[in-house]
């Protein structure tokens, strides 16, 4: 990870690669998890000495390795408590739009909201402070039907929201010249509007004038991640999308090896 021109002073040569590098390229620890199931573990303890929680019973956590992001997990682990006492604690307003689709009949058990707590809530409060001057953290708990109450739309229409805003798998509705296939921005958006960087805000004000509305795209690929998104959201099976992954991934490196042999027999370079 060589600078182009290096570079003079401490580290001026090196490039610090991003994480993603790290992640990629080196294994996990062997006792990564170990450690982090102690950190909790020793936390609890402390906790229950101070008071705080019903005893023994109440020490203890689970550490869960996933073969891709935790996010769905987290949310799913949140939602399946109807006791409310489980919290999705982290940065990241995904937990506000995951949650069962309002027909799922795991609503019959009682209220299956993700229970969301961000971190920037979190407040530590010493012994006499708070509510209960018990001390502690505490926090806000956000659900997916305040926002929704908040914005007047359905719970389902968050979901549509959110895939227009643009997360991790649909960022193309950042692009005002690939959204165009989009059918909110074609339909939908005044015309003197198209190219419009819209707001979240803004996204929930038109869904919420769109009865019923759900976000599709006349490109085949967008129109695949949008569907993937609307099914990670509602913690439906999403593996066809992976087989789809693979199978193009296989497809790539078929290709790359028709090249190489093109390029051997030849003695070119061939370009795909």
């Amino acid at each position: 990870f060589l600078k182009k021109g290096g570079g003079s002073g401490r580290g001026g040569g090196l490039e610090i690669p991003d994480a993603q590098v790290f992640l990629k390229e080196f294994p996990v620890p062997t006792l990564l998890f170990e450690e982090v199931y102690h950190v909790f573990y020793s936390k609890m303890v402390e906790m229950m000495q101070r008071g705080v929680g019903n005893g023994e019973e109440d020490v203890g956590c689970k550490v869960i390795q996933c073969e891709g992001e935790a996010d769905a997990m987290v949310a799913m682990a949140s939602a399946l408590d109807i006791t409310n006492r489980t919290y999705a604690v982290g940065q990241d307003s995904d937990y506000l739009v995951f949650g069962y689709l309002s027909h799922h009949g795991l609503w019959s058990l009682g209220d299956v909201h993700v229970q969301y707590l961000p971190l920037d809530s979190l407040v530590i409060c010493e012994e006499g402070e708070g509510e209960d001057e018990a001390g502690g953290v505490v926090g806000h708990v956000i659900t997916r039907k305040q926002v929704a109450e908040e914005f007047h739309i359905s719970e389902d229409d968050v979901v549509e929201a959110a895939i227009l805003a643009g997360n991790d798998y649909t960022p193309f509705m950042h692009d005002l010249k690939l959204r165009r296939s989009v059918n909110f921005f074609r339909d939908h958006c005044e015309k003197k509007n198209k190219n419009k960087r819209y707001r979240l805000i803004e996204i929930m004000d038109q869904v919420s004038e769109l009865n019923g509305f759900q976000v599709e795209s006349s490109d085949a690929e967008q129109q695949l991640w949008i569907e993937f998104s609307r099914d990670w959201y509602q913690f439906q099976d999403v593996s066809r999308y992976m087989e789809n992954v693979i199978e193009e991934c296989v497809n790539d490196k078929e290709d790359l090896d028709m090249s190489i042999k093109i390029t051997n027999a030849d003695g070119k370079t061939a370009r795909n």
